[in-house]
Protein backbone atom coordinates (compact mmCIF):
# COMPACT_ATOMS: atom_id res chain seq x y z
CA UNK A 1 0.00 0.00 0.00
CA UNK A 2 2.81 2.40 0.76
CA UNK A 3 4.54 1.52 -2.46
CA UNK A 4 1.47 2.40 -4.50
CA UNK A 5 1.19 5.76 -2.73
CA UNK A 6 4.85 6.64 -3.46
CA UNK A 7 4.49 5.46 -7.00
CA UNK A 8 1.46 7.67 -7.49
CA UNK A 9 3.39 10.69 -6.13
CA UNK A 10 6.77 10.28 -7.84
CA UNK A 11 5.78 8.70 -11.15
CA UNK A 12 4.55 11.95 -12.79
CA UNK A 13 7.61 13.87 -11.58
CA UNK A 14 9.91 11.22 -12.97
CA UNK A 15 8.25 11.31 -16.35
CA UNK A 16 8.57 15.09 -16.61
CA UNK A 17 12.23 15.00 -15.60
CA UNK A 18 12.97 12.31 -18.21
CA UNK A 19 11.22 14.32 -20.94
CA UNK A 20 13.26 17.40 -20.00
CA UNK A 21 16.51 15.46 -20.37
CA UNK A 22 15.54 14.20 -23.85
CA UNK A 23 14.42 17.68 -25.08
CA UNK A 24 17.57 19.46 -23.87
CA UNK A 25 17.74 22.68 -21.94
CA UNK A 26 15.72 24.75 -24.43
CA UNK A 27 12.73 26.31 -22.87
CA UNK A 28 11.01 27.27 -26.18
CA UNK A 29 9.80 24.74 -28.69
CA UNK A 30 8.80 26.02 -32.19
CA UNK A 31 5.20 25.60 -33.17
CA UNK A 32 4.54 22.76 -35.54
CA UNK A 33 3.81 23.58 -39.25
CA UNK A 34 0.56 22.61 -40.83
CA UNK A 35 2.13 22.26 -44.34
CA UNK A 36 4.47 19.27 -44.33
CA UNK A 37 3.58 15.91 -42.63
CA UNK A 38 6.49 13.92 -41.22
CA UNK A 39 6.72 10.52 -39.57
CA UNK A 40 7.87 10.37 -36.00
CA UNK A 41 8.67 6.94 -34.66
CA UNK A 42 8.54 5.86 -31.08
CA UNK A 43 7.41 9.13 -29.50
CA UNK A 44 7.47 9.32 -25.78
CA UNK A 45 3.75 9.82 -25.50
CA UNK A 46 3.04 7.01 -27.93
CA UNK A 47 5.89 4.57 -27.36
CA UNK A 48 5.57 1.52 -29.56
CA UNK A 49 3.18 3.28 -32.02
CA UNK A 50 3.80 5.14 -35.34
CA UNK A 51 1.68 7.94 -36.74
CA UNK A 52 1.53 11.31 -38.58
CA UNK A 53 2.21 14.54 -36.80
CA UNK A 54 2.99 18.09 -37.90
CA UNK A 55 6.65 18.99 -37.50
CA UNK A 56 7.68 22.40 -36.25
CA UNK A 57 8.08 25.21 -38.80
CA UNK A 58 11.19 27.24 -39.46
CA UNK A 59 14.45 26.60 -41.23
CA UNK A 60 16.97 24.37 -39.55
CA UNK A 61 14.47 22.32 -37.55
CA UNK A 62 15.15 18.61 -37.30
CA UNK A 63 13.30 15.85 -35.65
CA UNK A 64 14.90 14.44 -32.58
CA UNK A 65 17.78 12.16 -33.50
CA UNK A 66 18.06 13.45 -37.14
CA UNK A 67 20.42 15.95 -38.90
CA UNK A 68 19.08 19.40 -39.69
CA UNK A 69 17.65 19.70 -43.26
CA UNK A 70 17.63 23.03 -45.13
CA UNK A 71 14.27 23.83 -46.67
CA UNK A 72 13.12 26.50 -49.19
CA UNK A 73 9.91 28.31 -48.55
CA UNK A 74 7.17 27.57 -51.04
CA UNK A 75 5.76 30.33 -53.26
CA UNK A 76 2.37 31.25 -51.90
CA UNK A 77 0.72 32.05 -55.28
CA UNK A 78 1.39 28.54 -56.64
CA UNK A 79 3.94 29.57 -59.33
CA UNK A 80 7.20 27.78 -60.02
CA UNK A 81 9.97 27.70 -57.45
CA UNK A 82 12.83 30.08 -58.21
CA UNK A 83 15.76 28.51 -60.11
CA UNK A 84 18.65 27.12 -58.09
CA UNK A 85 21.80 29.22 -57.65
CA UNK A 86 24.49 28.89 -60.38
CA UNK A 87 27.02 26.11 -59.91
CA UNK A 88 30.32 27.07 -58.27
CA UNK A 89 33.41 27.92 -60.27
CA UNK A 90 35.99 25.18 -60.60
CA UNK A 91 39.53 26.45 -61.04
CA UNK A 92 38.20 29.87 -62.11
CA UNK A 93 35.94 28.43 -64.86
CA UNK A 94 32.20 28.86 -64.65
CA UNK A 95 30.35 25.64 -65.23
CA UNK A 96 27.85 25.76 -68.15
CA UNK A 97 24.30 26.51 -67.21
CA UNK A 98 21.04 26.07 -69.02
CA UNK A 99 18.60 28.93 -69.31
CA UNK A 100 15.30 29.54 -71.04
CA UNK A 101 15.69 32.11 -73.89
CA UNK A 102 13.80 35.32 -73.45
CA UNK A 103 10.57 35.61 -75.36
CA UNK A 104 10.97 37.60 -78.60
CA UNK A 105 8.64 38.87 -81.31
CA UNK A 106 6.62 36.24 -83.14
CA UNK A 107 8.28 34.90 -86.31
CA UNK A 108 7.28 36.51 -89.57
CA UNK A 109 4.81 34.51 -91.65
CA UNK A 110 6.43 32.36 -94.33
CA UNK A 111 5.77 33.39 -97.87
CA UNK A 112 6.60 31.30 -100.94
CA UNK A 113 9.31 32.79 -103.18
CA UNK A 114 8.09 34.87 -106.06
CA UNK A 115 7.80 32.96 -109.28
CA UNK A 116 10.33 33.83 -111.96
CA UNK A 117 8.85 35.95 -114.76
CA UNK A 118 7.76 33.94 -117.71
CA UNK A 119 10.07 34.12 -120.70
CA UNK A 120 8.67 36.26 -123.51
CA UNK A 121 7.44 34.33 -126.50
CA UNK A 122 9.93 34.10 -129.34
CA UNK A 123 9.68 36.92 -131.82
CA UNK A 124 7.78 36.03 -134.92
CA UNK A 125 8.17 37.64 -138.26
CA UNK A 126 5.55 37.75 -140.90
CA UNK A 127 6.81 36.30 -144.14
CA UNK A 128 5.87 38.64 -146.94
CA UNK A 129 5.63 36.87 -150.26
CA UNK A 130 7.59 38.45 -153.10
CA UNK A 131 5.76 41.04 -155.12
CA UNK A 132 4.28 39.72 -158.32
CA UNK A 133 3.81 41.93 -161.34
CA UNK A 134 0.27 41.83 -162.71
CA UNK A 135 1.40 42.46 -166.29
CA UNK A 136 -0.15 45.92 -166.59
CA UNK A 137 0.92 49.34 -165.46
CA UNK A 138 4.07 50.51 -163.70
CA UNK A 139 5.77 47.92 -161.49
CA UNK A 140 6.60 50.68 -158.99
CA UNK A 141 2.86 51.25 -158.44
CA UNK A 142 2.60 47.60 -157.38
CA UNK A 143 5.38 47.88 -154.80
CA UNK A 144 8.25 46.68 -156.99
CA UNK A 145 11.55 48.57 -157.02
CA UNK A 146 13.85 48.27 -160.05
CA UNK A 147 17.12 49.55 -161.41
CA UNK A 148 17.01 51.01 -164.89
CA UNK A 149 19.19 52.24 -167.71
CA UNK A 150 17.97 54.51 -170.49
CA UNK A 151 19.33 55.38 -173.89
CA UNK A 152 18.41 58.92 -174.96
CA UNK A 153 18.51 60.43 -178.47
CA UNK A 154 17.12 63.52 -180.19
CA UNK A 155 17.80 67.00 -181.42
CA UNK A 156 18.83 70.11 -179.51
CA UNK A 157 17.55 73.67 -180.01
CA UNK A 158 19.24 76.74 -178.53
CA UNK A 159 17.47 79.69 -176.98
CA UNK A 160 18.98 82.88 -175.58
CA UNK A 161 21.31 85.63 -176.75
CA UNK A 162 23.64 84.52 -179.60
CA UNK A 163 22.19 80.95 -179.92
CA UNK A 164 23.70 78.13 -181.94
CA UNK A 165 22.16 76.21 -184.84
CA UNK A 166 20.13 73.03 -184.18
CA UNK A 167 22.29 69.95 -183.76
CA UNK A 168 22.32 66.38 -182.51
CA UNK A 169 21.67 65.38 -178.91
CA UNK A 170 22.13 62.05 -177.11
CA UNK A 171 22.77 60.67 -173.65
CA UNK A 172 22.21 57.97 -171.03
CA UNK A 173 20.53 57.63 -167.59
CA UNK A 174 21.42 55.17 -164.84
CA UNK A 175 19.28 54.99 -161.69
CA UNK A 176 16.64 53.27 -159.58
CA UNK A 177 12.89 53.68 -159.25
CA UNK A 178 11.46 52.66 -155.86
CA UNK A 179 8.00 51.53 -154.83
CA UNK A 180 5.90 54.67 -154.81
CA UNK A 181 7.48 55.51 -158.17
CA UNK A 182 10.06 58.03 -157.00
CA UNK A 183 13.68 57.55 -158.01
CA UNK A 184 17.06 59.06 -158.70
CA UNK A 185 19.30 59.09 -161.76
CA UNK A 186 22.80 59.92 -162.79
CA UNK A 187 22.63 61.50 -166.23
CA UNK A 188 25.07 62.23 -169.03
CA UNK A 189 24.25 64.25 -172.16
CA UNK A 190 26.25 65.17 -175.24
CA UNK A 191 25.32 67.63 -177.95
CA UNK A 192 26.95 69.74 -180.63
CA UNK A 193 26.34 73.34 -181.69
CA UNK A 194 27.54 75.75 -184.42
CA UNK A 195 27.55 79.49 -183.66
CA UNK A 196 27.70 82.29 -186.26
CA UNK A 197 30.34 85.02 -186.07
CA UNK A 198 30.33 88.53 -187.62
CA UNK A 199 34.09 88.69 -187.92
CA UNK A 200 35.69 87.48 -191.17
CA UNK A 201 37.36 85.25 -192.08
CA UNK A 202 35.85 83.10 -189.21
CA UNK A 203 32.14 83.00 -189.95
CA UNK A 204 31.24 79.90 -187.87
CA UNK A 205 32.50 78.38 -184.62
CA UNK A 206 31.47 74.80 -183.84
CA UNK A 207 32.18 72.39 -180.98
CA UNK A 208 30.79 69.84 -178.49
CA UNK A 209 28.96 70.17 -175.16
CA UNK A 210 29.18 67.68 -172.29
CA UNK A 211 26.65 67.53 -169.43
CA UNK A 212 27.01 65.43 -166.27
CA UNK A 213 24.76 65.58 -163.18
CA UNK A 214 22.07 64.02 -161.00
CA UNK A 215 18.30 64.29 -160.77
CA UNK A 216 15.30 63.18 -158.74
CA UNK A 217 12.44 61.62 -160.71
CA UNK A 218 8.76 60.77 -160.37
CA UNK A 219 6.41 58.58 -162.43
CA UNK A 220 2.59 58.30 -162.37
CA UNK A 221 0.16 56.18 -164.32
CA UNK A 222 -2.22 58.18 -166.54
CA UNK A 223 -5.76 56.96 -166.03
CA UNK A 224 -5.11 55.23 -162.68
CA UNK A 225 -3.09 52.32 -161.41
CA UNK A 226 -2.74 49.59 -163.99
CA UNK A 227 -2.56 51.93 -166.95
CA UNK A 228 0.29 51.29 -169.33
CA UNK A 229 0.49 54.95 -170.26
CA UNK A 230 2.24 57.10 -167.66
CA UNK A 231 3.82 60.49 -167.18
CA UNK A 232 7.34 61.19 -165.93
CA UNK A 233 9.45 64.14 -164.88
CA UNK A 234 12.68 65.06 -163.14
CA UNK A 235 14.69 67.95 -161.73
CA UNK A 236 18.43 68.10 -161.14
CA UNK A 237 21.68 69.93 -161.57
CA UNK A 238 25.14 69.25 -162.86
CA UNK A 239 28.15 70.61 -164.66
CA UNK A 240 28.92 71.33 -168.29
CA UNK A 241 32.11 71.82 -170.30
CA UNK A 242 32.82 72.41 -173.98
CA UNK A 243 35.53 71.44 -176.44
CA UNK A 244 36.67 72.42 -179.98
CA UNK A 245 35.41 76.02 -179.73
CA UNK A 246 37.71 79.01 -180.19
CA UNK A 247 37.01 79.91 -176.55
CA UNK A 248 35.84 76.91 -174.50
CA UNK A 249 33.91 77.29 -171.26
CA UNK A 250 32.70 75.25 -168.27
CA UNK A 251 30.41 75.81 -165.32
CA UNK A 252 27.20 74.97 -163.45
CA UNK A 253 23.93 74.03 -165.12
CA UNK A 254 20.32 73.35 -164.16
CA UNK A 255 18.49 70.39 -165.63
CA UNK A 256 14.84 69.45 -166.08
CA UNK A 257 12.83 66.87 -168.00
CA UNK A 258 9.19 65.94 -168.61
CA UNK A 259 7.33 63.55 -170.86
CA UNK A 260 5.11 60.49 -171.25
CA UNK A 261 5.91 56.79 -171.49
CA UNK A 262 4.41 53.45 -172.32
CA UNK A 263 4.95 50.17 -170.44
CA UNK A 264 5.82 47.37 -172.86
CA UNK A 265 6.44 44.79 -170.11
CA UNK A 266 7.89 44.55 -166.64
CA UNK A 267 11.39 45.04 -168.04
CA UNK A 268 10.95 47.39 -170.99
CA UNK A 269 9.26 50.68 -171.77
CA UNK A 270 9.57 53.59 -174.20
CA UNK A 271 9.44 57.31 -173.36
CA UNK A 272 9.14 60.58 -175.25
CA UNK A 273 9.72 64.03 -173.81
CA UNK A 274 11.89 67.07 -173.50
CA UNK A 275 15.23 67.69 -171.79
CA UNK A 276 16.21 71.23 -170.85
CA UNK A 277 19.65 72.58 -169.84
CA UNK A 278 20.19 76.15 -168.62
CA UNK A 279 23.75 77.61 -168.49
CA UNK A 280 25.49 80.90 -167.90
CA UNK A 281 28.22 80.74 -170.54
CA UNK A 282 30.47 82.97 -172.65
CA UNK A 283 31.07 80.47 -175.47
CA UNK A 284 31.27 82.12 -178.96
CA UNK A 285 29.61 85.52 -179.06
CA UNK A 286 28.26 86.75 -182.47
CA UNK A 287 29.81 90.19 -182.10
CA UNK A 288 33.55 90.02 -181.44
CA UNK A 289 33.13 93.02 -179.12
CA UNK A 290 31.14 90.75 -176.73
CA UNK A 291 33.80 88.05 -176.51
CA UNK A 292 34.51 87.14 -172.90
CA UNK A 293 31.07 88.24 -171.64
CA UNK A 294 28.64 85.56 -170.41
CA UNK A 295 24.91 85.20 -171.05
CA UNK A 296 22.18 82.66 -170.21
CA UNK A 297 21.90 80.04 -172.91
CA UNK A 298 19.18 77.38 -173.01
CA UNK A 299 19.40 74.00 -174.74
CA UNK A 300 16.02 72.37 -175.37
CA UNK A 301 16.10 68.81 -176.61
CA UNK A 302 13.04 66.75 -177.73
CA UNK A 303 14.04 63.17 -177.10
CA UNK A 304 13.00 59.56 -177.45
CA UNK A 305 14.16 57.08 -174.80
CA UNK A 306 14.31 53.29 -174.56
CA UNK A 307 14.39 51.99 -171.00
CA UNK A 308 15.39 48.61 -169.62
CA UNK A 309 14.47 47.68 -166.01
CA UNK A 310 15.98 44.93 -163.86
Amino acid sequence: MRYRVWAGVFAPAFVLAFAAVLGGCSSAVPAPSSQTPVVVAESVSGAGHSGWTTPPTGAGYAAPGRAPVATRPAVEDGSRMPPPPPPPRVDGVQAPTWSTPAAGPPPAPWCPPAAAPAAPPPASYAVVPPREYTGCGLPCEQGISQWHVRAVGGLVFYEGKDPAEDCSYWGVDLGRTHCGCWGYDLYYRNNTGVFRRDAPPLRKDGGTWHHLGGKLTMERGLGGTGSRLYGWGGLGAGAFWTEDYVEDDSGFEAFGEVGVGYVLSRNFRVRAGVNVHGMDTEVTRRNPADDGESRWLWQIAPVLQLEGDF
